[in-house]
């Protein structure tokens, strides 16, 4: 019995030791931070004109310690606007030719009608926002990411508050989003704030093999 009670105290002792050391090792716990962000949205859809139509209020928080003198959104409807968007480049890699032969009334987009950033409208459009431009391929139509500058600096802890309406054009059923006559399949349909970390913005197209 003394034995077994020398040996357990040995094994507390070496446990002791080991969890020292790797508390020694891992240090204190690195700081980290996170964005906060709350959507509300009304959205109705018209079966006749294949459109939906909404209101969004979005209050996003910058737990960063950045300051944020410009915010992207995803568009991502209008990665069906064109053949030249980096999902129908996809498609076309993969050997599907469907969305490039198709008519315009079988294609989508999404179409901002008006933008309040803070109780403030701004203007938007080609003079008001750009979309992110790659100078290396302009070629391709990156109208899906929207880049925003804000009227007003975003401290660290504080917020912001935008207001969208918008209309979506429902494309036909070439992926995630679309239509089959009476049947919707609805996916990544509204203004959606990008990622921000510690790298940055992460403005990632839409895609068919995933956007995430």
């Amino acid at each position: 019995m003394r034995r077994c009670r020398e040996l357990a105290g040995l094994i507390g002792l070496m446990g002791c030791l080991l969890a020292s050391k790797s508390a020694a090792q891992i240090g204190p716990p690195a700081a980290r931070w996170q964005q906060a962000v709350r959507y509300e949205i009304a959205v109705s859809l018209d079966p006749d004109a294949h459109r939906i139509t909404g209101r969004e209020t979005l209050v996003y928080t910058n737990g960063s310690p950045d300051t944020l003198r410009e915010v992207w959104f995803h568009l991502y409807p209008n990665a069906y606007r064109s053949d030249r968007t980096p999902f129908a480049r996809q498609l076309l890699q993969g050997g599907r030719t469907a969305f490039a032969r198709s008519p315009e009334s079988e294609r989508g987009g999404i179409d901002l009608d008006s933008v309040v950033v803070g109780g403030r409208p701004v203007p938007f459009g080609p003079d008001g926002w750009a979309f992110k431009r790659d100078n290396s391929a302009p070629e391709i139509d990156l109208s899906d990411e929207m880049r925003l500058p804000l009227p007003e600096p975003l401290m660290p802890g504080d917020s912001v508050r935008f207001e969208f309406a918008f209309r979506v054009k429902i494309p036909h059923l070439f992926s995630r989003l679309g239509r089959d006559r009476r049947h919707y399949e609805i996916s990544q349909w509204y203004p959606k704030i990008v990622v921000y970390d510690g790298t940055g913005w992460h403005p990632n197209s839409y895609l068919d093999q995933g956007e995430f």
